[in-house]
């Protein structure tokens, strides 16, 4: 049987993200860390992963969901609006991302789209996750980044992101703040 690209980079991504060094939450075989009161946490993080194998990168996106929340019901002057899985929640998201999350090959946005979506929790935080998938028109070996991801909701906003390609395996980490907000990625 083969596989199609597709499934293998996301077959490739769920192992990477959901394995053993996880990388978000509790060091591995160590205890979560204490929690702040429910719905008050201590900073403001955005935390991706991508995987990248050929013209196609898949990112698994994590937020605080409460932070994401007021961000959307911000910019699109919905008060009422909350999180959910749906075409509407996605669209309002998607639209959002793609104007603070910028993937450039060859100073060409590739805009991403919204695969799926849903809540978990990170030490008894609420968090939202997005999986955002990308298609270049040709493999993508050099590329930009840029992830001011609420940044213009929150002054200490950070963004961590981590990109692997595949199957070389290279993995290359990127600390997102105000003043460096976009990087050049090469494999």
């Amino acid at each position: 049987m083969r596989l199609r690209p597709i499934t293998v980079c996301v077959m490739l991504l769920a192992v990477w993200i959901h394995g053993p060094a996880y990388g978000f939450g509790g060091e591995q075989g160590g205890e979560e860390p204490e929690a702040a009161a429910p719905g008050v946490h201590k900073f403001h993080v955005s935390y991706g992963r991508m995987a990248v194998e050929d013209n196609m990168a898949m990112l698994q996106i994590r937020l605080f969901k409460d932070d994401l929340e007021l961000a959307l019901q911000q910019k699109f002057a919905e008060p009422e609006f909350a999180l959910a899985v749906d075409p509407y929640a996605d669209s309002l998201f998607t639209q959002y991302f793609n104007e603070v999350f910028i993937l450039k090959q060859d100073e060409v946005a590739v805009p991403g789209r919204i695969v799926s979506s849903g809540e978990d929790e990170m030490a008894g935080e609420p968090m939202w996750w997005y999986m955002v998938r990308f298609d270049a028109p040709t493999a993508l070996q050099t590329f930009t980044v840029r992830d001011v991801v609420l940044f213009e909701f929150f002054d200490d906003q950070k963004n961590i992101f981590k990109v692997r390609h595949f199957p070389s395996e290279k993995e290359f980490s990127y600390y997102f703040t105000d003043g460096a907000e976009e990087y050049r990625i090469s494999f």
